[in-house]
């Protein structure tokens, strides 16, 4: 028997979170597209999030933290507290979990001297990072999905 969990909110939480579901429920036209994040509000009004539900938040929540929407109206605060729950969201883990691979790529660049590192524009929101070492070269793609490593080269 599987036991399902939930998130508990606090007051701060749910105002917020009462707040941006709102407006963005406001900005579907499709009253279909509506109803899927009804059971979501509800549980945000009582302050308790069952797993379920943690996607749809974090579609929300994705929208209004990418924006900056979240911070300008309920500040860092806010922003840190969201923040934390789409890392619960499978959407969040799977960015985190790029950049605990891209990390683990790193990892051969300790200890050694860095001779050029460069940040340069691959698309709009999309960037590569490039580092080059005494001993090898490695190369990121930072973008909306994550961190991915798009190559190591090794001199030996």
């Amino acid at each position: 028997m599987t036991r399902s969990s939930s998130v508990q909110l606090d007051p701060d939480e749910q105002d917020y979170l009462l707040c941006e579901i709102s407006a963005f429920l406001a900005r579907l036209g499709d009253p279909e597209a509506r109803s899927c994040y009804d059971p979501l509000l509800a549980a945000v009004e009582a302050a308790k999030i069952p797993d379920e539900q943690l996607d749809l938040l974090g579609r929300v929540l994705e929208l209004s933290l990418g924006s900056g929407r979240l911070r300008k109206l309920y500040g860092p605060h806010a922003e840190m507290s969201a923040n934390r729950l789409f890392r619960r969201t499978s959407r969040g883990r799977a960015i985190q979990r790029t950049c605990d691979e891209a990390n683990l790529a790193l990892t051969g660049l300790r200890g050694r001297a860095v001779r050029s590192i460069a940040l340069a524009p691959r698309s709009p929101g999309a960037f590569t990072l490039s580092v080059e070492t005494d001993r090898c070269r490695v190369r990121l793609v930072i973008d909306a999905a994550g961190v991915r490593c798009q190559g190591i080269e090794m001199d030996l």
